[in-house]
């Protein structure tokens, strides 16, 4: 059994509110596995060519699996975002957070310190992202 399996398994007895289960990129038997039963889906991508196949492979899965999904931008300034908005518009996902490349991200990340935690205005797009998880959670959607 996959870990990912055996790991939401054994979270599901818990029986908590809000299970966050991390995947790899892709859409493969784990990542499908990982995501039944989900009321929810973030697909983090970047606008790249690569990034923006994947994408459209999950939000894919997503509506068949009929699952609302949130799109999440990283480096949403270095790329071909126009893109992304056209395919989410198209699996009627909303981009929830657009997250551009910022060295103040970067330097929290090596330094081993959540950004959410800094006073760097970038925080702010983790903070308002991590309200709209709850208010979802909480029934605001």
């Amino acid at each position: 059994m996959p870990l990912v399996v055996a790991t939401k398994k054994r979270v599901e007895k818990l029986r908590e509110g809000l299970l966050i289960v991390d995947t790899a990129a892709g859409t493969g038997n784990t990542v499908s596995k990982a995501i039944e039963g989900s009321k929810l889906l973030i697909a983090v991508t970047e606008p790249t060519s690569l990034d923006i196949h994947d994408l459209e492979l999950i939000l894919k899965l997503g509506t068949l699996m009929k699952i609302r999904t949130w799109v999440v931008v990283n480096r949403a300034d270095l790329g071909e975002i126009e893109k992304v908005r056209e395919i989410s518009e198209k699996y009627n996902a909303e981009i929830v957070a657009k997250i551009p490349y910022s060295e103040n991200i970067v330097k929290s990340y090596v330094q081993g310190y959540p950004i959410v935690l800094t006073e760097y205005p970038e925080a702010e797009i983790f903070n308002e992202l991590a309200k709209k998880v709850l208010e979802f959670v909480g029934g605001g959607e």
